[in-house]
């Protein structure tokens, strides 16, 4: 894969720049489009008036419109806007610009009316759009368009959520459920940080939520955060589970896609009749749960109803992200184990606010595959490394227990299984291979004589599979006979001519130092099936033959040395 120095530092760290301030403006818009149809929506419902609209009707509004928006105008811009960006990466490399703007103005419907989703999803998916369409512009090559799209989701998660850092990590990281894109990271951070100076030059540099109490305990709270990280991974599996079993429910139902985000809005609808702290993003939830300001059976209200919320939001083709709901739910199942722990151990002096970010840490790294993110970003909102441990130990625990399932159906394992680098990683792995241990050794194998009959050559060819043969006359290398070329001679003459007159004498070879990418296009461009390896200063002496069967096989053997 090329390096960053090979697609050229000036032009890599100035985009990320460019990016980072269309990102920023563009999060100004989206928060400011998210609360404008937020107190439209206000002002049209009740709790206790009965001459405005009910507030659980809004949903379903809010959806149909979003719905007929999107699949009318640009239907990519459905569902969560995270998982858009993580496909156009790794398959698609382009995010038509008229996404941004729908994106925007259905995930504010969306939100606005009460639908369970998040804005950081969303500003992703529309930062890599307009990073896209620069690329596009301005010619770059497929290379430099992926770079700019990680660009893209490091800038809108890390501005809209004021983490720089840990948005970038987020974006490097997410792409893969075992790997990190880490050779984007430079441009990550540049795109992150320019990007949450502009957004914060008008919505604060402040961190998204207060904190006031965080800390560690001692080291034998280190077991109630991995018992912790254990209920995250439990619930994370439940979560992903009931989306994937919606995104199926609304894939398979009979009636138009425009429709679907409504059917899901009514199912929303339903939720928040039950559960209206489940509506919205929910963060201002958070934030009283990090004060300790909510009631056990509230906890779990929001727990439960947020879960259900989001996958049929979401599930159902709905725009919005993921992000944010699973903060929430994160943060709801901390505030129980906290609020458990209180009534089992009441005597034992605990830090809550901490449970509270710890849980949202676990739960993103369950559903998301991103602990690494998942930690940096909750370091970033509590100001300190005291909550480390915790974060460290529960985030863990979470990751391995959760499974290979993610939020997130365009993930891929790793780098290697990336349809995008697939092509780029096989060159670099054959260039790490030389001739020399992919070779057949000469001791192994089969030559012919400049003397021999065509009809010996034939049958050794039908004895041994094999279609073709250096020549060999006194321990020198001096040609090569193939099938095609004694197929060339006529059945009555094969006894009587001889390998000498009818074999290539001049030799496409390759040397032992030489790797096998070089190899593999000397095959490609001369069309032939093998190369003699030689002596760099003695090409009469032969020192292997190699093949494209050889090839392969060498491949096969360093990836799976690589990857396992």
């Amino acid at each position: 894969m090329q390096s960053l120095p090979e697609i050229g530092w000036r032009r890599v760290l100035l985009f990320p720049v460019l990016i980072g301030i269309l990102s920023g403006v563009a999060g100004i818009v989206l928060h400011l489009s998210i609360d404008f149809f937020t107190d439209v929506c206000k002002s049209l419902i009740y709790f206790s008036n009965s001459d405005t609209i009910p507030y659980y009707l809004l949903p379903p509004v809010g959806a149909l419109i979003a719905g007929i928006i999107v699949y009318f105008l640009a239907p990519e811009a459905e569902g969560a806007g995270e998982n858009a960006a993580i496909e156009a990466f790794h398959k698609r490399g382009h995010i038509r610009l008229r996404v941004s703007g729908v994106k925007l103005i259905a995930t504010s419907l969306i939100i606005g009316s009460g639908g369970s989703a998040g804005r950081e999803g969303p500003l992703a998916q529309i930062s890599a759009s307009i990073a896209s369409f620069i690329s596009s512009k301005l010619k770059l090559r497929e290379k430099e368009r992926r770079v700019l799209i990680v660009c893209g989701m490091a800038a809108g998660v890390g501005s809209i959520f004021k983490a720089p850092l840990g948005g970038a990590i987020f974006a490097i990281e997410v792409l893969y459920k075992r790997d990190h894109e880490v050779e984007v990271i430079i441009p990550s951070f540049i795109a992150a940080i320019t990007a949450f100076l502009v957004f914060g030059s008008v919505f604060g540099l402040g961190v998204i939520f207060q904190t006031e109490k965080i800390g560690f305990e001692s080291p034998i709270f280190l077991l109630f955060y991995a018992l912790l990280g254990v209920a995250a991974a439990f619930f994370g599996r439940l979560f992903i589970n009931l989306l994937n079993v919606v995104r199926e429910l609304f894939l398979k139902l009979s009636m138009p896609n425009y429709l679907k985000p409504a059917m899901g809005g009514i199912f929303m609808g339903v939720v928040a009749y039950f559960s209206p702290h489940s509506i919205g993003i929910g963060y201002e939830w958070v934030q009283k749960m990090i004060f300790s300001e909510l009631a056990l059976n509230i906890i779990i209200i929001l727990l439960v109803g947020k879960i259900i919320a989001t996958s049929f939001t979401i599930g159902s083709g709905g725009s919005g992200g993921l992000f944010a709901p699973s903060l929430v739910i994160g943060a709801s199942i901390g505030g129980l184990f906290a609020e458990i722990l209180s009534l089992v151990y009441p005597d034992v002096p605990f830090v809550y606010e901490t449970f509270v970010l710890v849980g949202m840490a676990a739960f993103i790294t369950a559903v998301a595959k991103t602990p690494i993110s998942a930690i940096i970003l909750m370091v970033e909102i509590a100001h300190s490394y005291k909550i480390l441990p915790g974060l460290m130990i529960a985030s863990i625990v979470s990751y391995a227990l959760s499974g290979k399932e993610s939020i997130y159906p365009a993930q891929v394992e790793t780098r290697f299984h990336s349809p995008a680098l697939r092509k780029e990683l096989t060159v670099n792995i054959l260039e790490e291979i030389y001739a020399m241990e992919a070779m057949i050794p000469r001791e192994k194998i089969i030559t012919v004589s400049p003397s021999d009959r065509i009809s010996e050559v034939f049958n050794l060819i039908e004895k041994t599979g094999h279609t073709g043969f250096p020549v060999i006359d006194d321990r020198r290398l001096v040609g090569i006979i193939t099938f095609e070329d004694v197929e060339k001679i006529p059945t009555s003459e094969r006894n009587e001519t001889v390998v000498k007159d009818v074999m290539s004498t001049e030799l496409i070879v390759a040397y032992p130092d030489e790797n096998l990418e070089s190899c593999l296009q000397k095959l490609v461009i001369n069309d032939i099936g093998r190369l003699p390896i030689v002596d760099r200063n003695n090409h009469l002496e032969l020192l292997g033959l190699i093949t494209r069967t050889d090839i392969i096989k060498a491949h096969a053997k360093k990836s799976t040395e690589t990857h396992e």
